[in-house]
């Protein structure tokens, strides 16, 4: 199995293109009763705020990451890589992406995840994430100030 590095990899902000594809990952991947999913309009609407960042790997879509920021606080909302891509770091790097583009404005980094999902878990522990106990079984966060140039 290729390391993500070796399958010409990158990070970008999703393109108008890309809504349908996007669309239907994020609808395959997720169960639609619990991860408020948007509608194709709604994935319009956040390609054109800059609120979905996208891997590509030769030219298709490995993975993306929806995000969200209220407030100084910014969630993710989905973060999702296709099955033939897992396991090759596309998670780490979409991920590490999104923290560096927002660290300057943003003070905490939250997320949910199913606790069952221990590969998720794992990757979200090495970016600095901490499990906050709130709400057991269903989230962890990365609290605190982000200091500029980390």
């Amino acid at each position: 199995m290729q390391a993500a590095q070796h399958l010409g990899a990158y990070v970008d902000y999703a393109k108008t293109d890309d809504n349908i594809i996007i669309f239907e990952l994020l609808n395959n991947t997720f169960e639609k009763m619990f991860a408020f999913l948007p509608s194709k309009e709604q994935v319009d609407s956040l390609i054109t705020e800059k609120k979905i960042l996208v891997c590509y790997c030769s030219g298709k879509i490995a993975g993306l990451i929806h995000m969200d920021i209220c407030k100084n606080i910014s969630w993710i909302r989905q973060i999702v890589v296709m099955k033939e891509y897992r396991g090759r770091g596309i998670g780490g790097i979409l991920l590490n992406r999104y923290l560096a583009i927002s660290k300057d404005y943003v003070n905490e980094f939250m997320l949910w995840v199913d606790l069952s999902n221990i590969a998720a878990i794992d990757m979200y522990k090495k970016a600095g994430y901490i499990f906050d106990g709130r709400m057991a079984n269903e989230y962890i966060n990365k609290v605190g100030k982000i200091q500029k140039g980390d």
